[in-house]
């Protein structure tokens, strides 16, 4: 009789240990399950794949905004909203806000500046009257493709209306590796960014005048 109890005992033993062990508790169950979220790839360098990434995909309004302690303090407007530079005359009466995705913002303060592949900035162009701000008229940005350009260190530009057709302001193609955008941007000697430059100075004597911003052959 005493050595049916022993054995008794240790099956109880051994059901426990394999429940706790085996099984594990509901908390390291939960732990333990894959991450079954659907990863967001990257867009295709076309006109329609960055609108659906920025808008639909990955709505680039959810995106944090570029720190403001990488702006220079005279650039910034209010809350969020940058003044643009005076020289371009098609951004006079606008504010800007200006996003960031994950992959640029981890990079952001490293040197030398050369953000990775898979960077989008995006830029909301708001109209103004005195302190009011408007919904965006056109929505501009870049966007970090390798292979596309090795001339501009492999940016596409992108300008598009709210609509996503693309934005025109009589200056040529608004997206590509063409546009009229790199000639000021290189002038940065920043990768192509030019609110963190050093050279993005209170008088913008390095941004170039938009007359010399055409598109290159």
């Amino acid at each position: 009789m005493r050595l049916v109890f022993i054995l008794i005992t240790i099956l109880l033993v051994l059901s426990a240990m394999f429940i706790y062990f085996g099984c594990g508790s509901s908390e390291d169950n939960e732990d333990s399950k894959i991450d079954e979220t659907p990863k967001i790839s990257l867009p295709e360098a076309t006109t329609e794949s960055v609108w659906k990434y920025i808008i639909q995909d990955n709505p680039y309004t959810a995106w944090d905004t570029f720190p403001k302690s990488r702006i220079p303090e005279f650039a910034i407007w209010k809350d969020d909203y940058i003044k643009p530079t005076t020289k371009v005359s098609f951004l006079a009466g606008y504010v800007e806000k200006v996003y960031i995705n994950n992959i640029g913002l981890s990079a952001l303060g490293k040197e030398p500046r050369n953000l990775p592949y898979g960077t989008i900035i995006v830029i909301d162009y708001h109209p103004t009257q005195g302190d009011n701000v408007s919904s965006p008229s056109w929505i501009a940005g870049r966007y970090k493709v390798k292979g596309s350009t090795a001339r501009d260190n492999d940016w596409v530009t992108f300008g598009y209306n709210p609509d996503g057709t693309l934005f025109d302001i009589g200056y040529g193609p608004t997206f590509g590796t063409k546009t009229y955008c790199y000639h000021c941007h290189e002038a940065s000697q920043n990768d192509y960014t030019w609110l963190d430059s050093p050279k993005y100075d209170a008088s913008y004597s390095n941004v170039p005048a938009l007359e010399d911003s055409k598109p290159r052959p």
